[in-house]
């Protein structure tokens, strides 16, 4: 699935309706979530199953209290509607394949 962009009036929506949600909030202003955006692109691709979506906090400033949004990048990893863990920083693709790996045998009871 490509990559999604979620907004303030679309995210409970996409957060509902979806088994597993990755949200990468980023900053056009941030390298760092420049240097990140190859490697959230390329699970997105690994990962068909799961809904990939960049939430654009230049644009969406209300999420960031919402969601206690401390630096950027910030990954929220969401089953069933639930925030289940929450990563800052630039997190390399083995890392990030780890997390996705062990909420996927989470998601499927396994």
């Amino acid at each position: 699935m490509p990559l999604q962009t979620v907004t303030s009036a679309t995210i409970d929506t996409v957060i509902e309706h979806n088994d597993f949600v990755i949200l990468d909030f980023w900053s056009t202003s941030c390298a760092p979530c420049r240097a990140f955006a190859p490697i959230f692109k390329k699970a997105s691709d690994t990962y068909p199953q799961i809904f990939f979506a960049k939430v654009n906090l230049s644009e969406e400033q209300d999420l960031i209290h919402r969601f206690e949004i401390k630096a950027v990048p910030t990954l929220l990893f969401f089953l069933n509607g639930e925030l289940k863990c929450q990563k800052q920083g630039i997190i390399q693709t083995k890392e990030l394949d780890r997390v996705i790996q062990d909420l996927l045998r989470t998601l499927i009871g396994r």
